[in-house]
């Protein structure tokens, strides 16, 4: 029994994001948050996913500026690879991943993440179990998050596998491989992610230093602790007893962004899922902008315009569905 005997009948899933925590929730097999930064694109994925009995191979096409954190679920493993992209490298816990690298996540293992898109991404899923016939022990770690360098031919047959699968999910129920092939699709995926593991090596690169990991980590424990409150940069500070320098230092070197701008960019996260989840009005607005900490309603308005390219008072009206004049 290596875990795919009763893989099942194949499932298609394409659908596109324009609210992170709609495409966090919508993520198998991980527990994860994202932020958007404000830049000349907005937040945007497009997923295409084809889903083998537990395993999971998809693309995801991502635009606009984000940070993110994520843990994966115990018991699974996981690869990311870019397809393509251009402009500022993505970075996993500070480091930039290079296009022919792979983050490798095993279950319990959290990530911190920078991405400048556009990037598009192949991802791959599975139950650690089933891999262990085939890859050494090492890779098997709970808990790990590894940035290797992957050998080129292996490493464009599982994109052009993922790609292809994706395809699949893409072009509806009709192209969906028949429940008599998905155990030997899913087992072929196997053996080239484990064909790309064995020729990978780690990167060498230091990463940020453990101990901003752990600041930052134990940064956003005290958030995620605190869900729908607007968090200050002196609260982290007591919660955390460390210096605002050390603070600052830590994001800047695992983020590249302050904490300052990171808890603002939260609180108006934070305003719009009161916007999105309230009452009627412009009420709402005031007082949801108040209540998170933003005194002057028409840098505000700027503010989080730039954030979601649309204001505040177009949020409430497209989700009353009627339309609006700028807010």
């Amino acid at each position: 029994m290596d875990g795919f005997d009763r893989v099942g009948a194949p499932a298609g899933f394409v659908r596109s994001f324009t609210d992170p925590d709609e495409f966090a929730a919508a993520l198998p097999n991980m527990r994860s948050e994202y932020l958007p930064l404000p830049g000349a694109e907005r937040f945007g994925v497009r997923v295409r996913r084809l889903v083998l009995g537990s395993m999971i191979a998809q693309t995801l096409q991502t635009r606009g500026p984000l940070l993110g954190r994520g843990e994966v679920r115990v018991g699974m493993m996981g690869l990311l690879v870019r397809m393509n992209g251009a402009g500022e490298a993505p970075q996993v816990g500070g480091v930039p991943v290079a296009p022919w690298q792979g983050v490798l996540l095993t279950g319990g293992g959290d990530f911190l993440a920078r991405v400048a898109p556009p990037h598009g991404w192949a991802a791959f899923a599975l139950p650690m179990e089933t891999l262990a016939p085939l890859v050494d022990e090492a890779f098997l770690r709970p808990g790990a998050v590894r940035l290797l360098d992957l050998p080129a031919q292996p490493l464009q047959v599982l994109r052009a596998d993922i790609g292809a699968a994706a395809g699949m999910a893409a072009r509806g129920a009709e192209a969906l491989p028949r429940p008599e092939d998905a155990l030997g699709l899913a087992r072929a995926l196997r053996e080239h992610l484990a064909t790309l593991l064995a020729g990978g090596t780690e990167d060498a690169r230091g990463r940020a230093t453990g101990r901003a990991m752990r600041i930052v980590r134990d940064a956003q424990d005290v958030l995620a602790d605190h869900p729908t409150r607007a968090v200050y940069l002196e609260d982290l500070c007591a919660a955390l007893s460390v210096a605002p320098r050390t603070l600052t230092n830590a994001f800047g070197a695992v983020l590249g962004v302050g904490p300052a701008t990171y808890l603002k960019l939260r609180r108006l996260k934070l305003v719009r899922r009161a916007l999105l989840a309230g009452g009627r009005g412009q009420d709402l607005v005031k007082s949801a902008a108040l209540g998170h900490g933003f005194w002057h309603l028409g840098h505000f308005a700027h503010d989080y315009r730039a954030l979601f390219g649309e204001f505040p008072s177009e949020t409430l009206a497209r989700r009353d569905g009627r339309s609006a004049h700028s807010g």
